[in-house]
Formats: structure tokens, sequence, C-alpha cells
């Protein structure tokens, strides 16, 4: 999870970047996912330690409000904002493998650190700028993930669900252009997990 903003606020219009930056997604795109057309109004990428790169787009729905498609190495997650989760005492004290409940369903803490905001377009509902730095802890249960930012001025917390890239890809017209992901994202559910270790040993 990295810093975020889904108020019913205005869109705000964001302005030039620095640097470039490569998304598979454009803003104008659209597709519908769990039998919602949703399309995408904002894009960020944030930057964590040693470079790694995560990607954040805003969907907007008129229908269902807003969500945010969140990419990490070609791992897929969708997330709603929610209220519920522990205080922000024990997310900042939270240690791997620390558990909490949240809404019946039982996480795991599976990562905390801090990223940078380092590229920004499209429109959103809050005004973003490049080198905003927040600090993050993720919890899972897959393919559940429990998503909390925390900046000097908020804390946001998220409940999301892997989403297929293959589907998603499909889902917003750009099949042929999907790859797939290395490896097993943190909400990766148990099948795919298995299915990608099958054919992983198949192609060794």
């Amino acid at each position: 999870g990295r810093q975020r903003g889904s108020s019913d606020a205005g869109l705000v219009v964001l302005g030039r970047n620095a640097r470039a930056a490569k998304y598979p997604f454009a803003v104008g795109d659209a597709g519908t996912l769990g039998g919602v057309r949703w399309e995408i109004v904002g894009r960020l990428l944030h930057e964590e330690g040693f470079g790694e790169l995560t990607r954040e787009y805003l969907l907007w729905s008129p229908r269902a409000g807003y969500r945010w498609l969140e990419e990490y190495e070609g791992h897929y997650v969708l997330l709603q904002q929610v209220q519920a989760g522990p205080p922000l005492a024990f997310l900042r004290s939270a240690f791997p493998k620390s558990r909490i409940d949240v809404l019946g369903t039982s996480f795991v803490c599976f990562e905390k650190g801090e990223s940078s905001l380092v590229h920004v377009d499209g429109a959103l509902p809050y005004r973003a700028a490049v080198g905003e730095r927040s600090r993050f802890v993720d919890f899972v249960a897959p393919p559940r993930i429990y998503s909390v930012s925390m900046s000097d001025k908020e804390v946001e917390r998220y409940l999301g669900e892997h989403v297929d890239g293959a589907g998603l890809f499909a889902a917003f017209g750009k099949k042929e252009q999907f790859v797939p992901a290395q490896g097993v994202g943190p909400a990766t559910p148990p099948a795919a997990d298995a299915s990608w270790r099958r054919a992983a040993k198949v192609a060794a």
C-alpha cells in the first residue's frame, strides 16, 4: 500500500512530471471488473528501496465510485478504502508475522516500509506532488490484502483482493499486451501459486 486518497471531492487535473514513466494502462482506458464498468482517471508511480516500483491506477465508476488498482512486478490487487482496522500505534509497531483481524478475516503482516511518489498524471480527488513520502504496512490473507498508508497528515486503510492479470488485460482490451508476472505476489491465492510453481518446474 502507498499513499493514496479517494474522497468524493472533485477531481484535480494534474500537471507535468520531470520524469517519464511507463505504464501498461493509460488514462482513459476502460474495462469491466466484477460486473462494474471502470475507467482509469489517474495514475501514480511509487518508488521504494532498491528502485522497486509500484504502479497505481485510480478507477472511477458512476455506479460504484472510486477504487485503486495496484500493480507490483506484474501482480495486481483491487483496493477499496475502509475505516476498519487496528489502532495506529499497533500499525506503526507491526512486524512480519504480526496478526490482525479485520472485518472477520485474519491477516498476517507481510511487508512494511517507505515509498516516494515519483510520477503522477491524469486526475485525482486530491492534490498529489512528486516527492511526497509515506510509510506503508501490508497484511495478507491470500487472495485478500489489507493495506495501510501513513503520512504526517493522515492514515488511509484499504481492503483489496488479488486480480488475475490475464483477465484484467483482457477486460481492458489489452489481451495481446499481457506479460505473465514473475514469481508470486503477496495476495496471490494458493491455487494460482501452485499453478505457477508447476509451470516453472516444467519450463526448467
